[in-house]
């Protein structure tokens, strides 16, 4: 027998069901809205209706002895539908004495054969309840959609993506999204370790650049300052600057220039003139003598 493909509650009728211990019935139409105040049995019906269906309460569960009436012996919740092609049955469901009983029409029937008839447990608390699909069967809710949905090919699914999206896909084929989505976020994750270790190479990198380029600096600036003071130097050699190195320190110099002359000197002031470049290291003196003795006119002492 193919399974129903629809269903139309029309009656439901209760006795020694939840907080309802005499027999209750309410009718259903194609639209029904259940309202009332708390604690008044709004979900009881809820409750009632799924139980005929399933066994089971509007959000599931395996302890049915929780929905019979305290003041109650028994337990019987009859169901009134009509499936797609307009036939009507009758679903009877209920416990007494610890053991429940189920007929269809009249015939009592198992379970599993009332699943094949009008479907599974999951698919019919899915049907009434979105939240028991969302919230209670969680992920279990991919494999009760593939029971009743036909598989989608690849190309059919390929053909309404954009181009680009294509083109990050290539010859890729994700038969099961969540395994090919979870394989791409672990490549990203290593992608984004790989970044962060170029980034701080990078940064290490830049920062002793930085450094060499200002040693390189310095380098060059004390080069071309020597290269001047030699260049100097060689100049004043031929006008009669005399000179020495003293190393990169500041250095102090002085200069005794003696006359030569028989009996005393001539004064400093007169007899030298001293030029000193500290930054250098390079200490000249220029001797202009005074004196008719050129040899002792000559006579020079450095004290660094």
């Amino acid at each position: 027998m193919a399974q129903s493909t629809s269903i139309q509650i029309d009656r439901l009728t209760v006795t020694g069901f939840g907080c309802f211990a005499d027999e209750r019935s309410w009718t259903f139409g194609s639209m029904t809205t259940v309202t009332g105040h708390n604690y008044q049995g709004k979900s009881t019906i809820a409750d009632a209706v799924a139980y005929a269906l399933t066994g089971a309460p509007f959000f599931g569960g395996r302890d049915p002895d929780r929905l019979q009436n305290e003041g109650s012996p028994f337990l019987r919740v009859e169901l009134s539908i009509r499936t797609e092609d307009g036939k009507p049955h009758e679903i009877r469901r209920g416990r007494q004495s610890g053991k429940t009983f189920l007929s269809v029409d009249g015939t009592t029937i198992t379970q599993e054969r009332f699943a094949e008839r009008f479907g599974s447990r999951d698919l019919i608390l899915s049907l009434l309840n979105p939240l028991y699909f969302a919230e209670v069967l969680g992920g279990d809710g991919r494999t009760l959609i593939e029971q009743y949905l036909p598989p989608v090919p690849h190309e059919a699914v390929t053909e309404r993506l954009s181009g680009h999206m294509r083109s990050i896909l290539g010859d890729d084929r994700p038969e099961m999204p969540e395994i090919y989505l979870k394989a791409k976020r672990d490549a990203l994750r290593e992608l984004e370790k790989d970044r962060l270790v170029l980034e701080d190479r990078m940064q290490q990198t830049e920062s002793q650049r930085e450094k060499l380029q200002g040693e390189l600096a310095e380098k060059k600036a004390l080069l071309t300052h020597r290269c001047g003071a030699c260049a100097f130097g060689k100049q004043a050699g031929s006008a009669g600057f005399y000179g020495i190195g003293c190393g990169d320190r500041k250095a102090q110099c002085a200069v005794r220039c003696r006359a030569g002359r028989a009996g005393g000197g001539a004064p400093r002031s007169s007899a030298c003139r001293t030029e000193c470049s500290t930054g250098t290291g390079i200490y000249l003196s220029r001797h202009y003598a005074a004196a008719t003795n050129a040899e002792s006119a000559a006579g020079i002492v450095w004290q660094i």
